[in-house]
């Protein structure tokens, strides 16, 4: 990798931070991004995140990525405007607050997550375009996989969105026999996306994801996903479910029970970048003995994507315009599928497997 960077105008004002400066490029599903850090173990997880995907001759174009560890906030070289404007606030599963602003003119936003004992403390990221930074209060207080899944995950999503990229909260595995056919598993927390996806993975799927993916419709308009996130978490009533997972009982849990590993650990070889879309599958558990798939019309499909997708998210209305004629698209090309999972049964991953070709 190289240390040979283009200049990021946001980094200018942390070449105050302390300590040494790691500097590293990437390049994801063809765009190249320049990080800069200044702590060793920051490296570690942008490589954990990053370092897989293959260097393309073909680049989209160029993104710069900043991320910062300071002792407390107030030493912070960019701080959130008073004069900026609050666009929401999630409550994450872990009871973190993140709160959205933006700048009036909207070409700049913020994430500001409150400090949570046990899991993170005080972060900010600020997002311009091609342009990011994070700042991130007293490292050690922060938990790698929080860091890794809301923080830096989400930012990196974010730049990719200039070129075309939509991060969805969705699952997603290619079939057993073709990597080029995949399905996006969509639900809420509780649903069984993560028990379904590592399922199917166990059985032969492949998987792009089991919480975040991204979708980008390619040059002739089909809509594709790509990978994003390599880390899989999962809770011990999965791993009750699947044999094939035992070996996670002995990684330890979090506060939340949730265990964390690569999609390489779970199955070696089973980790896909990029794939075509063959079905939109939504599970819900269910409380019969065995699992139906129902086949859903496209304004059923349409509407479950636009809750998923749309309404549970904070993105701005320009954003959420290119996003729907994104969605409208992938219905037209993608049948929708209700899953009733049989609860703690495991035909509901075959039955993911049918739906191929």
């Amino acid at each position: 990798m190289s240390t040979s960077l283009p200049s990021d105008p946001l980094a200018t004002s942390l070449q105050q931070s302390a300590g040494p400066h790691f500097a590293e490029m990437y390049a994801c599903h063809g765009v190249q991004i320049a990080c800069r850090t200044n702590r060793q173990q920051l490296v570690t997880m942008l490589d954990s995140l990053l370092a897989a995907f293959p260097l393309s001759s073909s680049l989209a174009g160029n993104a710069f990525y900043s991320l910062f560890s300071y002792d407390d906030v107030a030493q912070f070289p960019m701080q959130l405007p008073a004069q900026c404007i609050h666009t929401g606030t999630t409550c994450l599963q872990t009871n973190t607050l993140l709160k959205y602003y933006r700048t009036r003119d909207a070409t700049i936003r913020y994430h500001s997550y409150s400090a949570q004992s046990g899991v993170n403390a005080a972060i900010l990221s600020v997002l311009h375009s091609q342009f990011a930074c994070t700042q991130i209060a007293a490292f050690a207080e922060n938990e790698p996989s929080f860091l890794r899944r809301y923080v830096l995950v989400p930012a990196l999503g974010q730049l990719l969105r200039t070129y075309g990229f939509f991060p969805c909260h969705a699952a997603a595995v290619t079939a057993p026999w073709d990597d080029q056919q995949s399905a996006l598993i969509l639900g809420a927390s509780g649903s069984g996306k993560t028990t379904l996806s590592l399922g199917s993975t166990s059985i032969g799927c492949g998987l792009l994801g089991d919480d975040l993916v991204l979708l980008q419709a390619d040059g002739s308009g089909e809509i594709r996903v790509y990978s994003l996130m390599p880390e899989v978490s999962v809770r011990a009533r999965t791993l009750d479910i699947w044999p094939a997972l035992a070996f996670l009982k002995d990684y330890p849990e979090d506060k939340r029970g949730k265990r964390y590993c690569t999609i390489e650990q779970l199955r070696p070889g089973a980790r896909r970048l990029q794939s075509s879309l063959k079905a939109l599958v939504f599970p819900q558990i269910s409380p019969a003995t065995r699992s139906t798939l129902v086949p859903l019309s496209k304004a059923q499909t349409m509407q479950l994507l636009i809750e998923h997708c749309i309404s549970k998210t904070n993105i701005e209305v320009n954003e959420q315009e290119s996003l729907f004629a994104l969605l409208s698209s992938l219905v037209e090309q993608t049948p929708g599928y209700r899953m009733y999972s049989a609860k703690g049964q495991q035909d509901s991953a075959y039955l993911m497997c049918s739906l191929f070709k």
